[in-house]
């Protein structure tokens, strides 16, 4: 069980513990004064002294949802004679003991881990001893929220196995691992177990080669798969992690090597999709061993290391990854205290302490398991031999969150990165800041850069009442114009400005808020230009080539074109090639990007013809109505026109008239420029001049009621001066039913 962590390769027995301490009276040493660390540590609120007359330990404890906690151990004061039992324990929120539960009457079990589960049961890791093999094996509890046993389990082969960790997993069963001596290639090996909801064994694997292999936690993944953490080795050991899938095949194995003995106590996963491994190591820091914190990538690969402790030894027990991205580690330490004491230590994100604290009293005390609670204070579950009534009983610990925010007027806290000050604090508590490249909330105004895509939040547990000042810090490299900086402020439903100045020496910008949540800033964008280029025409199933090369960035860098062709397909690159299979006018979108991620778009269009469909003509009058005239909206009146268009030598050509005597135009082609002919539709585009002079350019759309199915025959045109068709035009027509003549779609 837990404890065997502390005994299996170093014998750190009890009594062993014992012997440091005397030698180091002996010769005269004393324990070393606790390092400095950034904060203080937090203040123990409560703790509770449970058990019988004789002993009685806690190795795992968690908090419920009812906010109390259950704690698993092993007991001797509720068992028969002098076996050890599986001891459970439920508590209020207070540490009052609400029930408890000895296991496995007339056989020795002891339990090492417990998790509440989804019924609001529990499932407890343990091991048991087996008549049957004279030896001991895994042992799987699943209890009711009351703690009475709803079904048990007990796996192994005709050796030993030891049963260190369980967790519920995503599909309802259950991951237990350990260590065995029946199975395996090695003297003892890594024994993975995966069962059902209902204890069944799914599967069984084991990991390790010929020597020493023990695992003592696991922790099931993201992906479904599961990481387990223990040592390899023989004269000396490291620290051995095995990645596997979630059928427990392996994925990778990493070993971390320091020379002399390092092991690895627990591990979880952390919020970057790497790992976080406790353990103990006398590679580095002090001769008899220190705390050992390690983190790696998702690959295993470590990427830092730590150690904590003094002159003496020290160890872990227990690991978490704590909301504010840190870590909390508890344990034993000789190096400080009296005769041993519980050992907690608090890290940021990069492994640095943050502070450290002993608990205990006169004799020797254990820390175990801590966990986060949702206060943001800790639990620890342990054991005690210099409170209540026997030499060991089980001891809970409660420390209360962290506060850095006293009641007071103008009360300033200062932060990573960022200075809060509170107008009035009512009620004491913490505030934190968390920094993260992802926005939980509705997207930032368009127009604003976020400063190193970071976002800010900030929250407390005080009570406070005014405004609240804030002051961050920016990365003078990032910004291009200091003076426009803005700091915004998520309300709840919108991004406001909060802005009240900007410190372009100490590079802060300042704001105020009723409210605490989350923060950026911002820089004003400087937008590319985008520009797609065309109108192309190109012959059906040919290739046309479309250029973005006139885009460009008044103060910065593009970094990508992308287009989108109009035809549900699309590409990326300044200068980039097409083929269109279908006849049709398409609009084609390029989208720029530059090095800080602003956006520009242009749009532009794609005429892709087919010679060989067929030719157009029409002639006739529709009534042009009020609004078709751009610069006499009221005005209407008949229209005329008459066209004739086709393809000659794969050439658009032919020619158009239309009259407009009420708006006195007289549009007659010069050139028609090109011919899209598709079903029932002709669509032409060409240039002209107005009552003999000018150049405008027009665009016709004809339809064929015909062939469209015994429509009436329609005329649209636009009418622009010049040759941007981007602009308004002067007149347009828009599906004009004709009141005299037809248009004919004539196909080859």
């Amino acid at each position: 069980m837990k404890q065997y962590k502390w005994l299996n390769k170093r014998l750190i027995t009890g009594v062993l513990v014992s012997v440091i301490l005397a030698v180091t009276a002996s010769v005269g040493l004393s324990t070393s004064p606790m390092v400095s660390a950034s904060n203080p540590p937090p203040e123990t609120e409560w703790e509770q002294i449970i058990g019988g007359s004789r002993q009685d330990i806690a190795y795992s404890v968690r908090q419920t949802t009812d906010g109390g906690y259950i704690m698993a151990g092993q007991t001797r004061s509720y068992s028969v004679g002098d076996e050890w039992h599986v001891y459970l324990i439920k508590t209020d929120a207070s540490g009052n003991m609400e029930w408890e539960q000895a296991l496995t009457e007339n056989v020795h079990s002891s339990a090492g881990s417990i998790e509440q589960t989804t019924d609001s049961g529990y499932i407890i890791g343990a091991e048991i001893w087996s008549e049957n093999t004279s030896s001991l094996d895994f042992y799987l509890v699943k209890t009711d929220a009351s703690g009475n046993i709803e079904w048990e389990k007990s796996f192994g082969g005709s050796d030993r196995e030891d049963g260190e960790a369980v967790q519920q997993t995503t599909d309802g069963g259950y991951i237990i691992v350990g260590s065995t001596y029946s199975y395996g290639a090695g003297r003892t090996d890594f024994y993975l177990v995966k069962t059902d909801a209902s204890g069944n064994m799914e599967w069984e694997k084991t990991f390790g080669g010929s020597v020493w292999e023990e695992a003592f936690d696991v922790r099931q993944t993201t992906d479904g798969g599961y990481i387990l953490a223990g040592y390899t080795g023989d004269v000396y050991c490291d620290v051995y992690l095995v990645k596997t899938d979630a059928s427990g095949n392996m994925e990778w194995e990493k070993t971390i090597d320091g020379g002399e003995d390092d092991f690895a106590y627990a591990v979880e996963q952390t919020t970057d999709g790497g790992y976080i491994i406790a353990g103990e190591t006398s590679s580095y820091g002090a001769d008899y061993g220190d705390v050992y914190l390690v983190k790696t990538d998702a690959s295993g690969n470590k990427e830092w290391d730590k150690t904590f402790g003094g002159s003496d030894y020290d160890m872990v027990g227990s690991l978490q990854q704590t909301t504010d991205g840190g870590y909390i580690i508890a344990g034993f330490t000789v190096s400080y205290g009296v005769n041993g004491d519980g050992y907690l230590v608090k890290t940021d994100a990069s492994g640095n302490m943050e502070w450290e604290k002993t608990i205990g009293g006169s004799e020797t005390d254990y820390a175990y398991s801590v966990r986060q609670t949702t206060d943001g204070g800790y639990i620890i579950a342990g054991q005690t031999s210099s409170y209540g009534a026997s030499s060991t009983d089980v001891y809970l610990v409660k420390l209360s969150p962290l506060t850095n925010t006293p009641v007071g007027s103008n009360v300033t806290v200062s932060l990573e990165s960022a200075d809060v000050t509170f107008q009035d604090v009512l009620e004491s508590g913490t505030t934190t800041m968390t920094i993260s490249t992802a926005n939980p909330a509705e997207p930032t105004p368009s127009d604003f850069y976020v400063i190193g895509g970071n976002f800010i939040e900030i929250t407390t547990t005080a009570g406070y009442s005014g405004l609240i000042t804030l002051g961050i810090e920016y990365d003078e490299s990032q910004v291009d114009n200091e003076e426009s900086l803005v700091l915004f402020h998520w309300s709840g439903s919108e991004w406001e400005d909060i802005t009240t100045s900007v410190d372009t020496v100490e590079n802060i910008v300042y704001g105020e808020a009723d409210s605490l949540s989350l923060f950026f800033i911002g820089e004003p964008v400087v937008l590319p230009v985008a520009d797609a280029g065309g109108p192309y025409l190109v012959q059906v199933d040919c290739s046309v080539d479309l250029d973005g090369s006139a885009s460009y960035h008044p103060d910065g860098t593009i970094v990508s074109y992308d287009w989108n062709f109009g035809d549900n397909t699309t590409g990326s690159g300044v200068l980039v090639s097409h083929t269109y299979t279908a006849v049709g006018i398409y609009e084609v979108t390029l989208t720029v990007t530059d090095d800080r991620g602003a956006q520009a778009s242009d749009t532009t269009m794609v005429v892709v013809y087919d010679p060989d469909t067929g030719s157009a003509t029409g002639g006739g009058w529709f009534w042009s109505a009020p609004g078709n005239l751009k610069q006499d909206p009221e005005s209407e009146g008949k229209a005329t026109f008459g066209f004739v268009v086709k393809y000659k030598h794969e050439t658009a050509g032919g020619n158009l008239e239309f009259q407009y005597h009420v708006g006195d135009i007289n549009l007659k082609s010069s050139d028609i420029t090109w011919l899209m002919v598709s079903g029932a539709n002709a669509q032409f585009q060409g240039e002209g001049t107005i009552n003999g002079d000018g150049l405008y350019t027009f665009r016709v759309l004809a339809k064929d009621g015909d062939k469209a199915g015994g429509q009436p025959d329609e005329f649209t045109i636009r009418i622009w001066q010049g040759i941007d068709t981007e602009a308004d035009p002067i007149y347009q027509a828009i599906n004009a039913q004709l009141g005299g003549g037809n248009i004919i779609i004539h196909n080859n």
